[in-house]
């Protein structure tokens, strides 16, 4: 009967639980690690597309935002911003104020937009332009478009100052709604008398209430 023969020893001996979980956490640690490295590479590249993409959207964007922003003072701290809102800003300031204007008061916006006086706001050289038939063609900028603006802000608020009393005016105050009325209404009607008054010869029959004032309506234009 012949005998079994030696069994031979194992080339390697047989793994641990041990030492097979500590090969799973090294695989799974380089694993890790080459998934960190790709989603590096893949950041670098998504932040690289995004400065792109705002380099070439970004002025337009800035500028489109700025076209629609209610008023003046909004206008004056978003193009502070940062450089794209300031460089959009600085691109076509007049264009963006008189749009603002428009959005912010539109009787305000039409005064300003029936004439620019070549001279200084209060001055005799101003009341003097604005009785010329024809006036001179001003070079507008936002210094002078802002200073006559300025100028019309400060007069229409003197007038209703001037009108009511101290209690309508106190009143007015504390109703901001009317308040708006009556300012738009003294615009309108300041823009009224630069179309059909200037320059006509007709400023003492409006404010004497004169014989053409008085004469019956009729047909007939005076």
């Amino acid at each position: 009967m012949s005998t079994p023969p030696p069994c031979e020893a194992p080339l390697t001996p047989p793994e641990t639980p041990r030492r097979f979980g500590s090969r799973l956490i090294i695989k799974s640690q380089e694993h890790e690690g080459q998934h960190l490295a790709e989603n590096l590479e893949l950041d670098r590249a998504w932040q690289e597309l995004e400065r792109t993409l705002f380099a070439m959207f970004l002025p337009g964007l800035a500028r489109r935002i700025l076209e629609e922003v209610p008023d003046l003072r909004t206008l004056d701290s978003s193009r502070v911003l940062n450089r794209s809102f300031y460089m959009a800003y600085r691109a076509n300031p007049l264009f963006l104020i008189r749009r603002a204007l428009q959005k912010m008061c539109p009787p305000a916006w039409e005064l300003r937009e029936m004439g620019l006086p070549w001279a200084r706001p209060c001055t005799v050289e101003y009341f003097r332009c604005l009785k010329m038939k024809e006036q001179p063609a001003p070079t507008i900028t936002v210094a002078n478009y802002m200073s006559h603006y300025a100028y019309e802000s400060m007069v229409v608020a003197r007038i209703i100052g001037a009108i009511f009393t101290t209690e309508q005016h106190a009143y007015l105050c504390h109703h901001e709604s009317l308040l708006e009325t009556v300012h738009d209404a003294c615009m309108r009607i300041w823009t009224f008398c630069r179309i059909f008054g200037c320059g006509k010869g007709r400023e003492g029959e409006w404010l004497s209430g004169g014989a053409q004032v008085r004469q019956p309506s009729g047909p007939s234009v005076v």
